[in-house]
């Protein structure tokens, strides 16, 4: 994969920008590091603070659209966050304040394309801890009774 500062990233940050902006991930292929392996665009989520910036620019319609991919190039709870990191970006840039209610606006429906049931425990504990204010208390009770046997009912009767 091309190092995050050179050319060949630059280019490859401004296209992947250009192709959100404009939908068109669906028959782009990326030939990604010295093998040249191809990989579909709507699989190729790079970790950079560049691309960072396209996410936050994307549109809430593009980011329910990004939500509901299957096989991005990272785990559902890194999805969640960065999701997350937009709707607190989109608060500060209304100048709102990013309270849960504000954050469950931006958000809209695209929490619901959220695969809470593939997430570890670990990860269900942080959302808990950290977002339970953004979840109702419906959602959470449905959240658990996803996770049946895996032990997290006694966590839950904490954050109630």
């Amino acid at each position: 994969m091309a190092n995050p500062g050179s050319a060949s990233s630059s280019l490859m940050l401004d296209r992947m920008s250009e192709l959100y902006c404009n939908n068109l991930m669906s028959d782009v292929i990326f030939l990604v590091g010295d093998e040249r392996t191809r990989v579909p665009g709507h699989k190729f989520l790079v970790k950079t603070e560049a691309t960072l910036e396209i996410f936050l620019s994307l549109s809430q319609k593009q980011l329910n659209e990004i939500a509901e991919l299957d096989g991005l190039n990272c785990e559902e709870f890194e999805l969640f966050s960065a999701i997350m990191t937009w709707a607190q970006h989109n608060c500060l840039k209304l100048q709102i304040p990013c309270t849960p209610k504000n954050l469950r606006e931006i958000l809209g429906d695209v929490l619901y394309k959220i695969r809470f049931p593939i997430f570890s425990k670990e990860e269900i504990f942080e959302v808990f801890a950290e977002y339970r204010h953004i979840l109702t208390h419906n959602e959470i009770r449905d959240i658990i009774q996803t996770y049946k046997g895996k032990d997290i009912t006694a966590y839950a009767k904490v954050i109630s």
